[in-house]
């Protein structure tokens, strides 16, 4: 979109846009000379929702039925405007703060309670070979921490692989009350969903000896906590010495 409109901010990532404009009416005609060029290309827009008829609310606001939202007022007026923007995997505050998007967030509870599930079916299917040692403990546990903060021992994990993790895309994010909620909220229901699979393996085999952690080669355990932690990753590794 070529325009020497210095008001207007014009931002896309594959298929994510994202107009602002500080003046209503323009920023609608840019929506519209938006969707016209799309259908030029033989694409199919997503209807633009009226925000006049939703509330700010989570429900409403960020419903997942909303592809597309029509212009609205970005400002801190709770009571007709909404503060937040969403782009990309992330959502902007007007007072600077970034978040994690509310979809890329349940995706990722989704997927731990995904990994614990799969491991609970194979055990009530028959799949017992790896119980009595608690090597399925510690697997699903190495799984669920490569999958969000990277593949590593605690040992060296200031070396810790973390390319293909869940975090690292989220790099841009700040230390604030909204995003330490969220990424409290990971670490919980992680922990959660580890200690339920402790229960539902110990239900199949009355032999076993409790595993709260795993052992090392020397026989001593190791603490899987805060360095595992989306928290730790996220916030405080970069400005923390390990």
């Amino acid at each position: 979109m070529k325009n020497s409109d210095f008001r207007l901010g014009y931002f896309r990532f594959c298929d994510d846009m994202l107009i602002m404009h500080t003046n209503r009416s323009k920023c609608v005609r840019y929506a519209n000379a938006y969707v016209t060029a799309l259908r030029k290309l033989k694409l199919i827009p997503h209807h633009f929702v009226d925000l006049k008829t939703l509330k700010n609310s989570s429900d409403s606001f960020w419903s997942k039925d909303i592809k597309s939202k029509g212009p609205y007022k970005w400002s801190m007026n709770y009571k007709s405007d909404f503060p937040w923007i969403g782009f990309v995997g992330y959502e902007l505050h007007f007072d600077g703060s970034i978040r994690i998007r509310k979809s890329s967030l349940k995706k990722e509870l989704e997927k731990q309670y995904k990994i614990k599930n799969e491991v609970i079916v194979a055990l009530k299917a028959g799949r017992r070979s790896t119980l009595r040692n608690g090597t399925i403990i510690e697997s699903v546990i190495k799984k669920l921490h490569g999958m969000s903060i990277g593949r590593g021992e605690l040992w060296n994990i200031a070396k810790i692989d973390t390319e293909m993790c869940w975090a690292k895309g989220y790099s841009e994010l700040n230390k604030n009350k909204h995003v330490i909620r969220q990424l409290k909220l990971l670490d919980k229901a992680r922990n959660h969903h580890i200690e339920k699979l402790k229960d539902e393996v110990y239900a199949f085999d009355d032999k076993h000896v409790p595993i709260k952690h795993e052992r090392g080669s020397d026989g001593n355990t190791i603490y899987y906590g805060k360095p595992f932690s989306y928290y730790f990753y996220i916030i405080e590794k970069g400005s923390t010495d390990l």
